[in-house]
């Protein structure tokens, strides 16, 4: 029988239930913090630039593309997708320099 809050990881009870099961859940949520990967692309539903890289993405042209990569490359081409889109919104919103800017000289 376990208690609830019961941590299923504690050295101390094994899951069972005790004083220190918080501690202990605390100490592997830390550890485990540093290696969760981040997200590849993140979309601001606010930025219309963002909700067209989504559906890029998920939308169903890329759907049917990547479905027809069959079972195993589904997955892949969703995140190549995913990933070129996360590439391209990372220049367009960090980069200070425009393509279409031209150089002082060039003026």
């Amino acid at each position: 029988m376990t208690i609830k809050g019961a941590y299923w990881n504690c050295r101390f009870c094994r899951g069972a239930g005790c004083i220190s099961c918080s501690t202990q859940r605390e100490k592997c949520e830390a550890r485990m913090k540093d290696r969760m990967p981040e997200p590849i692309f993140t979309a601001d539903r606010n930025d219309p630039e963002d909700m067209a890289a989504l559906g890029r993405i998920f939308g169903g042209d890329a759907i049917r593309e990547a479905s027809e990569a069959g079972a195993f490359g589904f997955a892949e081409n969703i995140t190549q997708r995913a990933a070129m889109e996360g590439i391209k919104q990372l220049l367009r919103k960090h980069v200070i320099y425009e393509p279409s800017d031209k150089p002082e000289c060039e003026k």
